[in-house]
């Protein structure tokens, strides 16, 4: 039977269905087959954990575009509407290191 699946990083399923979807690829698998069995005795917890952990990256995708134009934005006399200087340290810190990774990997 063929399913639309989106993996894990350890191979297991992440999600999957019968229509496609953007990010799924198409597998021919037995509604028997070890990973589907193992998917659909998750508990609730587990899939919501999952489902979390895939929205992280896009979620923190989006703050990074929000703190772009928040950076970039100038309201009177020029000022942007927040400055580097405006975030902890720390923060900075990792702001500034996902723009460099983001840049080296030659994501936008």
């Amino acid at each position: 039977m063929t399913w639309f699946v989106h993996r894990k990083d350890d191979g297991s399923i992440a999600f999957l269905g019968r229509e496609a979807q953007k990010g799924y690829n198409e597998e021919a698998l037995a509604d028997n087959d070890p990973a589907i069995v193992a998917f659909f005795t998750q508990s609730p917890a587990q899939v919501a954990l999952a489902t979390l952990q895939a929205n992280d990256a896009q979620i923190f995708r989006a703050l990074e575009v929000i703190v772009d134009l928040l950076l970039g934005k100038n309201v009177t006399a020029g000022q942007p509407l927040l400055v580097a200087g405006d975030f902890p340290q720390g923060l900075r810190q990792l702001y500034l290191a996902r723009k460099a990774l983001r840049a080296q990997a030659g994501v936008p």
